[in-house]
């Protein structure tokens, strides 16, 4: 009966840090009708939980459609060319992911990127400010939407999406040749993969690249001007790598030539006798079973692998959870309100 215990409080754990706990929002500046924004007429107490997986509600969870109302004065004022930051806050950071700050001028249909994170974003719960320049070639505006997007590593997929507005001073450029927010797992046939931090396929000029666990979406996706699809950019440079005024794209690709050493193939059977023909092992014969000296292939393992045991390389207090009652183990999952797992455990302990 208490079999694998340890593996059923792993569910419940994960199943609490990522079901439960709130998600992330962006704090500052703060977003349309968010409850820390002064302006916000109907505070929308959903800011931390990800778009709709059909993109009803994007961009900016609909709050775009506030621009031209009382909740849409701007909260902040900014110049073209200085440095600002955005926070970000919550209780569940995912393990990180990839993050992007965008600009548009035309209510939210279609945002340009200034900045790109490729990984490490968030960094972890609570807020975390994340540093970026607004560009000089941005033009000037009364209100232009400043947007936080971001994809995270592990859990559902799913897009986060933020929208705050902001008065720019001093430019006079339009960020055409910047490329275009990127959007996925919203139902439009473009998705991210789990456990690997996003690769934005266009991530524009200004990228810090935080990770080298790296994957391009899957799917039919929008990569921008002069991309094809995945890959074009290449893996991940390493952590905190920053990009700025650069292409993407690498600028050579060009494989050196590495010489390859010799293969050694270990001899088998006895060592070869002056003035004797090679030895030559016998082929198996169909539907005998092999000799041992004929090792199959699922037989063939490192020792680290073979050796491997589940659960070996879990710490002492999680290997604790297998002295927990599997009773008291379901009462805890209906106290956590999983109740869709309470059934599961049931079954799982009947087998």
């Amino acid at each position: 009966m208490l079999r694998n215990i340890s593996a059923l409080w792993a569910i419940t754990l994960f199943y609490f840090a990522v079901g439960i706990s709130a998600h992330m929002s962006m704090q500052d500046p703060p977003p349309i009708n968010h409850p820390k924004n002064s302006f916000a007429t109907n505070a929308n107490f959903d800011y931390n939980n990800p778009l709709s997986p059909g993109g009803s509600d994007f961009p900016c969870k609909g709050q775009h459609l506030n621009l031209d109302s009382p909740a849409g004065q701007p909260v902040a004022e900014w110049q073209a060319g200085q440095s600002y930051s955005l926070t970000v806050g919550g209780g569940a950071y995912h393990m990180g992911g990839s993050c992007q700050a965008s600009l548009s001028f035309d209510g939210g249909k279609t945002f340009k990127v200034i900045h790109s994170w490729i990984g490490n974003c968030p960094s972890a719960n609570g807020e975390t400010s994340y540093n970026f320049a607004l560009p000089s070639d941005t033009p000037s505006a009364d209100k232009a939407l400043f947007a936080w997007s971001w994809f995270n590593k592990i859990g559902n997929r799913e897009m986060y999406m933020n929208c705050a507005v902001v008065s720019i001073s001093g430019g006079s450029g339009s960020l055409s040749n910047r490329p275009d927010m990127f959007a996925a797992n919203i139902g439009n046939g473009c998705s991210t993969i789990e456990t690997q931090d996003l690769e934005i396929p266009n991530p524009g000029a200004d990228v810090n690249v935080q990770s080298s666990n790296t994957a391009p979406p899957a799917g039919s996706c929008n990569f921008g001007p002069g991309l094809t699809g995945p890959g074009n950019q290449g893996g991940g440079a390493g952590d905190g790598e920053h990009r700025s005024g650069q292409s993407s794209t690498p600028a050579d690709s060009t494989p050196t030539d590495t010489p390859i050493p010799p293969v050694t193939t270990p001899r088998i059977g006895p060592p070869p006798v002056e003035g004797q023909p090679p030895f030559q092992p016998e082929p198996p014969v169909e539907g005998q079973p092999r000799t041992p000296d004929q090792p199959t292939q699922e037989e063939c393992r490192c020792s680290a692998e073979a050796n491997y045991v589940p659960g070996n390389d879990w710490p002492d207090w999680f290997n604790g959870a297998e002295r927990l009652h599997p009773r008291v183990l379901q009462v805890i999952l209906v106290q956590l309100g999983l109740f869709r797992l309470v059934p599961l455990v049931a079954r799982y302990l009947a087998a």
